[in-house]
């Protein structure tokens, strides 16, 4: 029997032997029409594809189940955790649902939000976030800085007081035990400083202010009802042509409200510093008068209430200059500078405040500074951010 014959006979069975006298086209093992199978007997765990050196077979890197948690090796950003980095780790929250992880107050390690003794952790009721809120003399988002007008005391932030070279006088209505107060009336108010002098009065009763004990930041006030003062006579005047004043306070009454001023009587005035509705204003008079002299007014943007105010004069050489400084905001200064002629005011001045010449204090009176100098520019700022701070103006 012919080799032909016999593959004919056998057919499939010896298909891999006959294949290569076959002349039929086709290849052996192949349907025609069809495309090859996959071999069903293939060994379990065989890929099929390429093999390591040891004959095992190479791992897809694009299958790796981890690849989309780390980036290819890489962490994930800070604040965001799990396999595809899209949750929040611990420590971090997501309140308002953006996909952006903001730290909470219970972070650990180095990413602690420990609001520590400047701060409380609190929940934002619109955002729904937990955060550090200050408590009065520290900022930051961890409440570690001390805020403006505050200066670091060991770990805790204390109120950073104003310079004392050439001050005169500093009446403080948060030193309760600096003032003479019966049923709720102020009839003397000294000097906040240990010597405690000067001291303003007043006898009439009728004419003393109030005192409320507290009253803005939970600090106390002297409170003026449109027709008290309290004043000094001769013993207390500027001895120097130089002057700085610096008032905290919340003139209520409308129209023009006296604030503090230095005469040598009620028909002679020297200085006067005034809030005129949302205004201030400064009068320098030399010789002392009731009509004339140099004024300077500050027009401010915000409405009347709770501010400061700094008025000055200075001699440099043969021109003065008279300076007026007032909060505009929380954050801006309105000023003005005037060149004058005249010298300075002279002695034996009676010193009032709750009125000048042109009107009574309606309102509350919470700290007055009196220097004889001007400040510098850095000392001035540092006894306005003491004020703002202190009476939150």
């Amino acid at each position: 029997m012919t080799r032909t014959m016999l593959c004919w006979i056998l057919g499939a069975v010896l298909v891999g032997a006959c294949g290569g006298d076959d002349d039929s086209g086709v290849d052996a093992g192949t349907d025609a029409g069809t495309t090859p199978r996959e071999d069903a007997s293939m060994p379990e765990g065989d890929s099929g594809g390429p093999e390591d050196d040891a004959g095992e077979p190479e791992e897809d890197a694009g299958m790796d189940e981890d690849a989309g948690a780390d980036d290819g090796g890489t962490e994930c950003p800070t604040g965001m955790a799990g396999p595809g980095c899209d949750e929040c780790a611990a420590g971090y929250q997501d309140a308002d649902g953006d996909g952006a992880c903001e730290l909470g107050c219970d972070a650990t390690g180095a990413d602690a939000l420990d609001c520590g003794e400047g701060g409380t952790c609190e929940e934002d009721d619109e955002t729904g976030l937990r955060e550090c809120v200050c408590a009065d003399g520290y900022e930051g988002e961890l409440c570690d800085t001390c805020a403006a007008g505050y200066e670091a005391d060991g770990d805790a932030c204390v109120l950073d007081l104003p310079p004392t070279t050439n001050l005169v006088l500093w009446l403080d209505a948060d030193v309760p035990e600096s003032m003479t107060v019966s049923g709720g009336v102020v009839s003397a108010w000294r000097d906040r400083r240990p010597a405690g002098t000067p001291e303003l009065t007043q006898g009439t009763g009728s004419a003393r202010p109030g005192y409320v004990a507290s009253e803005r930041n939970d600090r106390g006030a002297v409170r003026f009802d449109g027709g008290d003062q309290l004043f000094v006579n001769g013993s207390f005047a500027l001895a120097t042509d130089d002057y700085e004043i610096l008032v905290a306070a919340n003139p209520a009454g409308g129209g023009t409200n006296g604030l503090v001023s230095f005469a040598m009587a009620t028909t002679s005035w020297a200085v006067m510093l005034d809030a005129v509705d949302a205004d201030f204003r400064l009068t320098h008079r030399r010789p002392a008068g009731t009509t004339g002299g140099h004024v300077a007014t500050v027009e401010r943007t915000v409405a009347r209430g709770p501010s400061w105010v700094s008025a000055s004069h200075q001699v440099s050489g043969a021109l003065d200059t008279m300076a007026l400084f007032a909060s505009d905001g929380p954050d801006d200064v309105a000023m003005a500078i005037l060149p004058v002629t005249s010298a300075g005011i002279g002695t034996s001045m009676t010193f009032r405040v709750g009125r000048t010449q042109d009107g009574f204090l309606a309102g509350d009176l919470y700290e007055v500074l009196v220097y004889t100098r001007r400040l510098t520019v850095a000392e001035r700022e540092e006894v306005t951010d003491y004020l703002r701070a202190k009476w939150r103006l």
